[in-house]
C-alpha cells in the first residue's frame, strides 16, 4: 500500500531565482602585529605595558632595552607613596643592582638573584636590613614583571630565590627617664621649640607627622578633649591623637608669640633659619627637627645618644606603663599592626614583669 503523501506547506516554501548568489561566510581569523618595530628605550613611556598596536601598520612597539637606572626611577615614583620607604628601597635597589652588574632587567636570572642573596647575607649587616633589601628587590622586579609582562619575575621565582629569614629583632631602644624628659623639656627656652618637644613627648608623631601638621589639626574632639589630627601618616592613614593640656599650652603659647591664633591656616610648626624668607616653604623641615633634638639633647646633658624617634619610643613606652592597654598604644602610634607594638613590652622593666606575673594559689602543706 502507498503511503499517503503529505502537501507540502506553501507558507513555507521560498523560491531562489536562478540571480541569487549567496555569499559564503568568512571564517574568523586571528589578527596579529605583522611587523615589530624595536624603538630606543628613551622613546618607550616606561610605565605603561609595553605592548601597543597601532591600527594603520599593525605594528608592535618594544622597547630595546629595559635601562635599570629608569626603571627605578619609575618604580620608586609610581610604586611606593611613603617617602621613607622610597628612600631605603632606592638605596638598596642601587646597592643590588651594584652586586648584580646589568644594565638591562631582562639580564636577570634566577640564578643571579640566587648569587646577590648569598652576598647580601654574606656581609656583616644586622638580619633586618637584610630583608628590608629582599623586599626591596622583591617590590621592583613584581613592578616590572607586571609593567612589561616579564614572566621570568614571577612570585615563585622570586620566593625562591629571593627569600628572607622570618626576623625576630629585640633591639633596646634609646628612651629617656622621667629625669631626662624633664631635662630635656627645660632646655627647650624657646617657645616654638619647647611646644616641638613636648608634642614629640605628649604625642609621639614620627618627624615627617610632626614637620606636616597645621594649624587646623589642633581642635576638640566631641567630649571638650584636646587632640591632635595627624593627616597622612605611615601609610597615608589618618589618626587622632590626644594630648593633655601642658602640649595645648605650649602649642598655643607658640601660636601667640607668632602673631597666630588656632583658627589661622597653614603649617603649625615653622621654620626659624636665617634663610626663611627666601623660600616658599615655611613649614620647618625634618633635618630642621633632628638638629635641634641634637642641641637639646647636648643642652640637657643627656649621656646617651637621642634621636627624634628615640622621643616617639619614650612616649609609646611611658603611655603603656601609665595605660596597659596595648591597643590603645598601637592606635595613637599609627601601627597597621599590634604586634609592632607589642615589640615595646619586650622593653619594660622586669620590676614591671614581676608585678605581672601572678602568684600561685596558697595551699596547705
Amino acid at each position: 500500500m502507498d503511503k499517503p503523501t503529505i502537501p507540502p506547506d506553501e507558507s513555507k516554501l521560498v523560491e531562489v531565482g536562478p540571480e541569487f548568489d549567496p555569499k559564503p561566510r568568512p571564517k574568523p581569523t586571528r589578527v596579529t602585529p605583522e611587523v615589530v618595530v624595536h624603538v630606543p628605550a628613551a622613546m618607550v613611556p616606561i610605565t605603561r605595558v609595553i605592548s601597543t598596536t597601532t591600527p594603520a601598520a599593525g605594528a608592535q612597539i618594544i622597547p630595546e632595552a629595559i635601562p635599570v637606572p629608569r626603571v627605578i626611577a619609575s618604580f620608586l615614583s609610581g610604586g611606593i607613596d611613603s617617602t621613607d620607604t622610597r628612600r631605603a628601597y632606592r638605596r638598596h635597589l642601587h646597592d643590588a643592582f651594584a652586586l648584580l652588574e646589568v644594565e638591562d632587567v631582562r639580564e636577570l636570572t634566577g640564578e643571579r638573584l640566587a648569587g646577590y642573596r648569598a652576598q647580601l647575607l654574606a656581609d656583616g649587616r644586622g638580619a633586618a636590613t637584610h630583608a628590608q633589601a629582599l623586599a626591596a628587590v622583591r617590590a621592583f622586579l613584581r613592578w616590572v614583571g607586571g609593567t612589561f609582562h616579564i614572566r621570568q619575575f614571577d612570585s615563585e621565582v622570586l620566593r625562591a630565590t629571593l627569600r628572607a629569614h622570618r626576623v625576630s629583632v629585640i633591639k633596646p631602644y634609646l628612651v629617656l627617664t622621667e629625669a631626662e624628659t624633664a631635662r630635656m623639656i627645660k632646655a627647650a627656652t624657646d617657645r616654638r621649640d619647647r611646644a616641638i618637644v613636648m608634642t614629640l613627648l605628649g604625642a609621639g608623631p614620627r618627624v615627617s607627622e610632626l614637620t606636616g601638621l597645621d594649624v587646623r589639626d589642633l581642635h576638640q574632639d566631641a567630649d571638650g578633649g584636646d587632640i591632635l589630627h595627624i593627616r597622612a601618616g605611615k601609610g597615608a592613614k589618618d589618626r587622632m591623637v590626644p594630648i593633655h593640656e601642658e602640649v595645648t599650652r605650649a602649642i598655643h603659647g607658640y601660636l601667640s608669640c607668632s602673631g597666630r591664633t588656632t583658627t589661622d591656616s597653614g603649617p603649625l610648626f615653622l621654620a626659624q633659619d636665617r634663610g626663611r624668607h627666601l623660600r616658599a616653604q615655611t613649614r620647618v623641615g625634618a633635618r630642621a627637627v633632628r638638629d635641634l633634638i641634637y642641641l637639646l639633647h647636648d643642652r640637657a646633658e643627656i649621656a646617651k645618644p637621642i634621636s627624634p624617634h628615640s622621643l616617639r619610643h619614650t612616649f609609646a613606652i611611658r603611655a603603656l606603663r601609665f595605660s596597659g592597654n596595648i591597643l590603645a598604644v598601637s592606635k595613637m602610634l599609627g601601627h597597621a599592626n599590634v604586634a609592632t607594638t607589642q615589640v615595646y613590652l619586650n622593653h619594660l622593666g622586669l620590676g614591671e614583669l614581676r608585678r605581672a606575673t601572678p602568684h600561685l594559689p596558697d595551699v596547705e602543706a
